[in-house]
């Protein structure tokens, strides 16, 4: 059983012409068979369906380019590891999410990498 996360924003982006690399890469991780991602492939037939399998809408904005701005599972599953191996094509951006406990966090895409980070909070 998983946490219950929700995306509070988000300015994750994929250039349009990095799509396609994006697809490989997850296909190299399923045929290694990590994160799930082989059963995940087998049922998804486009880059949208298999973002969907992962847990996120990935949709196309008026550049061509894929953003993500929903979770459209409730549960946290291997994303982070996912978006780790595919952050050298996604462009300098972040995915902040909310926990059911009330944590928060951010997977900050930069220079290619995917790093999880905490906010820190202070009461005045």
């Amino acid at each position: 059983m998983g946490t219950c996360i929700t995306v509070e924003e988000s300015t994750f982006l994929i250039k349009r012409e990095n799509i396609y690399k994006v697809v490989e890469e997850l296909e190299h991780l399923a045929e290694q068979k990590l994160y799930g991602l082989g059963y995940i492939l087998q049922d998804a037939y486009s880059v949208s369906e298999i973002f969907e399998e992962i847990g996120y809408y990935l949709e196309i904005d008026d550049n061509g380019d894929y953003i993500i701005d929903e979770k459209c599972s409730e549960k946290l599953n291997n994303e982070f590891y996912i978006f780790q191996a595919i952050a050298k094509y996604v462009e300098d951006s972040y995915i902040e999410i909310i926990s059911e406990g009330g944590n928060r966090w951010r997977w900050v895409f930069k220079n290619g990498e995917c790093k999880e980070i905490y906010p820190k909070i202070i009461w005045e």
